[in-house]
Order: C-alpha cells, then sequence, then structure tokens
C-alpha cells in the first residue's frame, strides 16, 4: 500500500539534525512517493548567534548529509 502527500516530522530541539534526518531516510526508503518536511521547537545556537535575538526569530534552514562530512545544518 503506497502513501502519497506531505509529512512533517516534529522534534523538541535540533542540534545537528541527525535525528530528524535519520527518520526522514527512513520514512523515505518506505514511501518514496511522500514529501518530508520537518519541524523543530528550537535549535542550539552557533556562537556567532546574538542571544536574544536569535533564540526568538524564527528560522527557516536545511538538513542534509554532507558525504564524508557528516551532517550538515544551516542555520
Amino acid at each position: 500500500m503506497g502513501f502519497s502527500g506531505r509529512l512533517v516530522l516534529v522534534d523538541d530541539v535540533i542540534t545537528r539534525g541527525s535525528t530528524l534526518l535519520g527518520c526522514a531516510l527512513a520514512i523515505r526508503r518506505a514511501y518514496p512517493e511522500v514529501d518530508i518536511a520537518g519541524f523543530a521547537v528550537s535549535r542550539t545556537l552557533k556562537s556567532e548567534e546574538a542571544l536574544p535575538d536569535a533564540m526568538l526569530a524564527p528560522t527557516i534552514g536545511e538538513i542534509e548529509w554532507g558525504y564524508g562530512e557528516g551532517i550538515n545544518r544551516s542555520p
């Protein structure tokens, strides 16, 4: 039985993104037609980001497998 449509994965805190990426890859294997997005309530900050501005600002970013570099998250 196939499934198509959109699926949103929800996480409480995103650090590197490995949990969301791992879940997305497992779902992609089972349901290749599904459009997968992720949502996290909070994210860890990079040292150059100013507090509290960065913590309060909604952010759109990407998590991707870096092939040899591990997982890349921006921002």
